[in-house]
């Protein structure tokens, strides 16, 4: 159990990007109606930009 939380919280950047950040931007892509770049559907968008957003944070240990 104690190899599960810790496995969890050292994974926490990836599932606040995934599970937070990348609905809420696609949200707020599809009601101000905006089209991302390339014609590609707003989900893919969030994904790349907030997934990549998270890795990041995974790999630096920091968000910022």
């Amino acid at each position: 159990m104690e190899k599960l939380i810790t496995f969890v919280l050292s994974i926490t950047p990836l599932l606040f990007g995934f599970g937070f950040l990348v609905p809420v931007m696609n949200e707020a892509i599809g009601q101000s109606g905006w089209v991302p770049p390339l014609a590609i559907s707003p989900l893919v968008f969030s994904l790349i930009v907030c997934g990549g957003w998270a890795v990041i944070a995974q790999v630096r240990k920091r968000w910022i």
